[in-house]
């Protein structure tokens, strides 16, 4: 086995724990940011509100209307974890083609289309009749 072939996995690791970290600065800061905004807030646990159903697809949640401060450092934060697997699925696809290993280049291919579909395509989930108004505020009384 080469050098290169064997440094492939020891990068790729450090890729995803860079990744994993990126992901969880902009989770962390994201909260601190929506917990400064509403973490005072009184909370009614009465009554739930959702979004509405107006999230159907993974990059619709930044078109929300209704989106709360520090929602969108998460999201960013939740779409650079969501996408790890699927750029760790790419880089072995393309690895395993310099090797010429075909059958786990066609195996890496397959799934990294599968999860592209998965990510990309719409599940409609209908509000139930009975929802509530949604107010700007998460915790409203």
């Amino acid at each position: 086995m080469k050098k290169q072939q064997k440094a492939a996995p020891k990068y790729l690791g450090y890729f995803l724990e860079a990744g994993v970290i990126l992901s969880a600065i902009f989770l962390l800061s994201g909260g601190f940011r929506f917990l400064y905004r509403f973490g005072f807030d009184k909370v009614n646990y009465s009554v739930f509100q959702g979004d509405g159903g107006q999230v159907s697809t993974l990059f619709s949640a930044f078109d929300a209307p209704n989106l709360q401060p520090g929602n969108e450092v998460m999201l960013v934060g939740l779409l650079i974890l969501i996408f790890l697997p699927l750029l760790r699925v790419i880089i072995c696809g393309v690895q395993f083609a310099f090797e010429g290993n075909k059958r786990y280049v066609a195996v890496s291919l397959l799934l990294a289309l599968l999860l592209i579909y998965s990510l990309m395509v719409e599940r409609v989930i209908p509000p139930p009749a009975h929802a509530p108004q949604t107010t700007n505020s998460p915790c409203s009384n």
